[in-house]
């Protein structure tokens, strides 16, 4: 029933799949993930290989994507991108632009890319839709130039935002008429930009990171807010999958029963682990909240506030009808509150696909984290009925101010070992290895220029540009090795007019602007002194 349920996905995707939803595979390590520019994971028809995320060639995901809920004026709203339950309440581009627009695509930077190339090119507009950028002049401005002429990129130039092997960055918002949503509530003017990145560096083969930077584009302010990270995970054969919440990690997971008839003995662990939750007002003077984008941008603290966790994780399938999937935006705030569908508390104690083992009080176990036991160790709130699971990750409430962003960071973390439950310890490990990297501003994965082309390999001073020259002109200077670099004006008869330049500069080639104002017109020598190498040439001012 499922493959057939993935052909009328194929075939819908196939007949809207113009420029306005551009699809992209992501393939850089493991993982294996179609993507579209409106927000929905997996389920997306990319060719060759067909519908779904695969590991290993093997299929793990059949869809993800996310869903939100919110208030506004004490009124329940809520929303989402996802394929399974035809939530595609978002197009392709910002609040109020045409999907149709050339630049409303996905934007794709490889660390292999040429420097300074098409790619980076590219992210110009990126940029003028909203993407960061590293700043390397520092004139705030997106400018991806040479300036150093060595062919590679040096840390004073423009790059593009690089983390890891590959990044993809795309934009879009709930513009989509009430009218052809499955929920007909109106547009909220809600704008998210959806960062991709994956490394195939040791440690990172089995793992994607994605951030969504949540922006409410009108003027109404929206509270109790909750962001739900949503994925139907299908290891292998999908009947036969069982889930689970680790809190100490952040993290919800799914595993398999046993042996896989696709992946045989060896089933993995897929984890979904929240990594930077939106920032709320924290009670203590003393937390700090952050937002981490990668060593080669600054880490922005925010004093007297926090980065939410999960709030809860949620189990749903076809088993009944309180554990169905949301098909209301009543059920869904019912589900990211940890209720269940009509807003009961499910009990531990008596839910009938699971058990709560190594003699823990099962009334004592947090009803928000559906299955917070260890399948491991056999201890606590363990599910022991499996099924074709759908798992949601909630955090919230939050606000979403108008104009204030909200950066919510996942990950996607697969752990394989020798069996269905080993390979729960090898995701745990995985994981901790994520959540490393993350506090550590993402330093394993920054990005490394390639070798120059054109490096600097003798002391040269340059005839100055233009000459003659009105005012203002361009001095160039090689040095192969650092050093104090003097560069003065003289006179006609000797006498020093400006000292232009008198600091110490590492090795590199640099371009020196020379402003003559308050001198006359004539000739003007200039000289360098570097280390042992001292050059003059002769310039003319004419005014």
């Amino acid at each position: 029933m499922k493959a057939l349920f993935i052909l009328v996905i194929i075939l819908f995707v196939q007949e809207g799949n113009t420029l306005a939803q551009q699809s992209f595979r992501f393939n850089v390590n493991n993982i294996n993930m179609p993507i579209n520019n409106t927000g929905i994971l997996a389920d997306v028809n990319i060719q060759p290989g067909g519908s779904g995320g695969t590991y290993n060639n093997i299929y793990f995901l059949y869809s993800g994507g996310f869903l939100l809920s919110g208030y506004n004026d004490g009124e329940l709203w809520a929303n989402g991108s996802l394929s399974v339950s035809r939530l595609r309440d978002y197009k392709t581009g910002i609040v109020g632009s045409d999907p149709d627009l050339p630049q409303n695509k996905i934007y794709v930077v490889s660390a292999d890319d040429p420097p300074f190339g098409q790619s980076w090119q590219d992210w110009k507009n990126a940029v003028a839709l909203g993407a960061e950028f590293y700043d390397g002049d520092g004139d705030g401005i997106y400018n991806p130039v040479d300036i150093n002429e060595n062919g590679t990129w040096d840390v004073n130039e423009d790059m593009p935002l690089i983390l890891g092997d590959q990044i993809v960055w795309y934009v879009f918002n709930d513009g989509i008429p009430a009218d052809q949503r499955r929920w007909s509530i109106e547009p909220k003017q809600i704008e998210v930009a959806q960062t991709i990145f994956a490394s195939n560096k040791p440690g990172f083969e089995d793992v994607i990171f994605l951030r969504y930077k949540i922006t409410n584009k009108s003027s109404d302010l929206y509270d109790s807010v909750y962001f739900s990270f949503y994925s139907d995970p299908d290891l292998g054969d999908h009947m036969d999958d069982l889930s689970g919440a680790d809190t100490i990690l952040n993290s919800g997971f799914v595993y398999n029963s046993g042996s896989d008839w696709m992946f045989g003995d060896a089933p993995p662990a897929f984890f979904k682990t929240l990594l930077q939750g939106p920032i709320v007002d924290s009670e203590s003077i003393s937390d700090t909240a952050y937002i981490k984008l990668g060593e080669q941008f600054d880490i922005r603290s925010f004093a007297s506030k926090q980065n939410l966790g999960l709030t809860s994780c949620q189990t749903f399938t076809s088993a009944g009808l309180e554990v169905n999937g949301p098909d209301s935006p009543k059920t869904l705030r019912n589900y990211v509150k940890g209720l269940t569908r009509s807003g009961n508390v499910l009990d531990p104690c008596t839910f009938f696909m699971g058990s709560v083992l190594g003699g823990v009080d099962c009334n004592e176990i947090n009803h928000r984290f559906w299955f917070s036991g260890d399948p491991v160790s056999e201890n606590g709130w363990v599910q022991t009925s499996s099924w074709d699971i759908r798992l949601m990750l909630n955090t919230g409430p939050f606000i979403l101010n108008p104009g204030e962003p909200q950066e919510i960071l996942f990950a996607f973390i697969i752990g394989q070992g020798t069996d269905a439950i080993n390979s729960i310890i090898v995701g745990r490990q995985y994981v901790y290895k994520v959540i490393e990297a993350y506090n550590n501003n993402f330093e394993a994965l920054k990005y490394t220029s390639p070798p120059e082309t054109n490096p600097v390999i003798s002391y040269t001073l340059y005839q100055n540009y233009p000459n003659p020259f009105n005012s203002g002109t361009t001095i160039k200077v090689e040095m192969p090795e650092s050093g104090i670099i003097s560069l003065k004006v003289f006179d006609t008869l000797g006498r020093e007019v400006r000292t232009v330049l008198d600091e110490y500069r590492n090795a590199n080639r640099y371009n020196i602007d020379f402003d003559a104002s308050g001198l006359s017109s004539g000739v003007y020598y200039y000289r360098v002194r570097v280390n042992d190498f001292v050059q003059t040439k002769k310039m003319l001012l004419i005014k």
